[in-house]
């Protein structure tokens, strides 16, 4: 579950990186606008915070 978490983590910084640079130079990137990688880096750190949670909490 902690491998998970940390993948998620991972995958939303990188996300987050192409996003900034979509923004920054005012096109698309593989066809996706800054939006959609924004929308995405949130949802995979939401899941990561969740997993993480669920880790510390969920076991006794």
């Amino acid at each position: 579950m902690k491998n998970l978490a940390v993948a998620s983590i991972i995958v939303g910084i990188i996300s987050l990186v192409v996003g900034i640079y979509s923004r920054v130079i005012f096109e698309p990137v593989y066809g996706l606008e800054a939006k959609a990688f924004l929308g995405f880096t949130g949802a995979c750190l939401l899941f990561a915070i969740a997993l993480a949670a669920l880790n510390l909490f969920g076991k006794k």
